[in-house]
This record gives C-alpha cells, sequence and structure tokens, in this order.
C-alpha cells in the first residue's frame, strides 16, 4: 500500500483562480468557517515546460 501526499499537477489552476483548495480543506475538517470566496473565472492554464496563465 502506498500513501501519496502530493498533490496533483492541476491544482494550479485553482491557485491562480484564487482558490486554495487545501487550505480551505484543512479549514472544514478542523470545523472552522470557511470564508468567502469568488473564484476568477475564464483562468486558462497552457502547459509546455512550465504553466503558462492567461486571462
Amino acid at each position: 500500500m502506498e500513501i501519496n501526499p502530493r498533490l496533483a499537477a492541476t491544482m494550479a489552476i485553482f491557485k491562480h483562480a484564487g482558490m486554495n483548495l487545501p487550505y480551505l480543506r484543512i479549514k472544514q475538517l478542523l470545523g472552522e468557517e470557511l470564508p468567502k470566496i469568488d473564484p476568477k473565472t475564464g483562468v486558462i492554464m497552457k502547459r509546455r515546460f512550465l504553466e503558462m496563465f492567461s486571462e
């Protein structure tokens, strides 16, 4: 068995849209109130060697 704590590479698009999903999940698990989130729409990720973002 293996436990893989690494985040998926696609988590970067959530970060650039203004959402920190690991942070929000930890707050949720601790029973804390979640902040209001207003994610950006229209964020596009193009993957080459590194991620490139545009709006």
